[in-house]
């Protein structure tokens, strides 16, 4: 589905709540391999000759290289079509190492459920990440929790990452809201300053206290171990089943995961193998303008994603 038509309830004195993804609701960092994905990147930039030593022009980091290749292009006004298929290509790339374990990692504490509770108060509900938006949407639908979610604004989206306000500022024109609507929970500094940059209110989640006391040191002054302590200080009544939504069968996520990871291990081994002349196709699941629906049912709409800083 498209995000709601105008904004209806407020929340906690919001219409619009717009959430980081990696480590906010789900700790889907420690699930990647992002040495693998840096190095196919590294290798397919360098194979389409668009740098002459990837590791030394390029910063550490997957998302890092993708943010610097898709600023190069930028710069030199290759925005458009031209550069439109290479920076698809990279974040594919990326795109399928998230995929490989994302239906087994499990939601942050009660994330779903505050999804939930906040979707059905009224309130519009968004995800804004560096991460696909694809992935994104394969994590929602294996926690059978498709239907709290109305926008999903990801790295495909050809949009700077975060600390750019450019995606939080693409979810409030797609719901027609100001920044005095909407508030922004992350986890990082970088989710702080897109927030201060976008003039959104800022929520933080960080399980760890020394990712607290980082956004403290920052100026942040809400902060929370976890979504389900965000939604007590919010006063909304949560279940432990998050609205009776139960995450698919371990089986499903079990052999959906295996398939992944054997479809990537196979990749690589073409890659590293000498293999790598063909030019890759870019995904057909990934778009870099506009938005595509994840399905044709209650969907989230997708308008291109956070693996963040680490690798």
């Amino acid at each position: 589905m498209c995000a709601r038509d105008g904004l209806r309830q407020r929340v906690a004195g919001y219409a619009l709540w717009i959430f980081d993804f990696d480590n906010t609701l789900a700790p889907l960092e420690p699930a990647v391999d992002w040495v693998m994905s840096r190095h196919e990147l590294q290798a397919w930039l360098g194979a389409q000759g668009m740098a002459d030593a990837p590791s030394e022009e390029f910063p550490r980091g997957s998302l890092a290289m993708y943010e610097a290749l898709r600023a190069r292009l930028c710069a030199i006004g290759d925005a458009g079509p031209q550069g439109a298929a290479p920076l698809a290509r990279a974040s594919a790339i990326i795109e399928r190492h998230e995929l490989a374990n994302v239906e087994a990692v499990g939601p942050a504490r009660g994330a779903i459920e505050l999804l939930d509770a906040l979707h059905t108060a009224g309130a519009g509900v968004a995800i804004v990440t560096s991460n696909s938006s694809r992935t994104v949407a394969v994590w929602l639908s294996a926690w059978n929790a498709t239907e709290t979610v109305d926008l999903i604004v990801g790295r495909d989206s050809g949009l700077a990452l975060k600390p750019s306000p450019a995606m939080i500022e693409r979810a409030l024109a797609a719901f027609g809201a100001t920044p005095a609507d909407a508030a922004f929970a992350g986890d990082s500094d970088a989710d702080l300053n897109a927030a201060n940059a976008a003039g959104v209110c800022f929520y933080g989640i960080s399980a760890k206290a020394r990712g607290r006391r980082r956004l403290t040191a920052l100026g942040a002054a809400l902060l929370f171990s976890s979504p389900a302590e965000m939604a007590t200080h919010l006063g909304l009544q949560i279940s432990r089943k998050g609205g009776g939504k139960q995450p698919k069968s371990g089986y499903h996520r079990y052999w959906r995961s295996l398939f992944r990871k054997t479809r990537a291990l196979a990749r690589n081994c073409r890659l590293f193998g000498g293999k790598f002349a063909e030019t890759p196709r870019p995904s057909c699941h990934s778009t870099v303008a506009g938005g595509i629906p994840v399905s044709h049912r209650r969907s989230p709409a997708v308008t291109g994603h956070e693996g963040k800083r680490s690798e």
